[in-house]
């Protein structure tokens, strides 16, 4: 007759390990919508930890890839280089991954065939806020280098 030892401890940590368990999480959606002229269709495929998101949306114009990014759907078609030498026989079609460089894999349709891609950021569009706040540093410069200036006893107002 064969005996069976366990000992209490491990007993024990089972029987915890089955009853510590944490209910999941509520949730809360976010519709991110379709491309323009879409067909009420799209599917993401992947998230970065910046809240990024990739994926494809159908439109009458075929499925592209979009990005997904501080509440915009952009057709990722749209923001190629155009400088970029393939650009003009390039059409992203499906993005599957986000990398924490921005950097985007997926499927597309290059010079006629079907091939695999990846897109490396290589400039950050400026957003509408950007010249302001360029104005308003150079304006803070100048008036810190005019400060400079001054004689000493008129700097703090004395």
């Amino acid at each position: 007759m064969r005996r069976l030892l366990v000992s209490f401890p491990l007993l024990a940590s089972v029987a915890l390990a089955g009853s510590a368990q944490a209910a999941p999480p509520l949730y809360r959606i976010t519709d991110l919508g379709d491309l323009p002229g879409g067909t009420d269709s799209s599917e993401a495929h992947a998230i970065n930890d910046a809240g990024t998101i990739v994926g494809e949306s159908s439109s009458t114009q075929g499925t592209h890839a979009f990005l997904w990014q501080d509440g915009v759907l952009y057709d990722l078609n749209d923001l190629i280089d155009p400088s970029d030498p393939l650009a003009a026989t390039t059409e992203l079609a499906q993005a599957f991954d986000i990398n924490a460089s921005g950097q985007i894999v997926g499927r597309a349709t290059i010079g006629g065939f079907s091939h695999a891609f990846l897109l490396t950021p290589v400039a950050i569009v400026p957003t509408s806020d950007a010249p302001i706040l360029g104005f308003v540093g150079l304006l803070l410069a100048l008036l810190a280098v005019g400060l400079l200036w001054l004689p000493r006893g008129q700097r703090t107002g004395t």
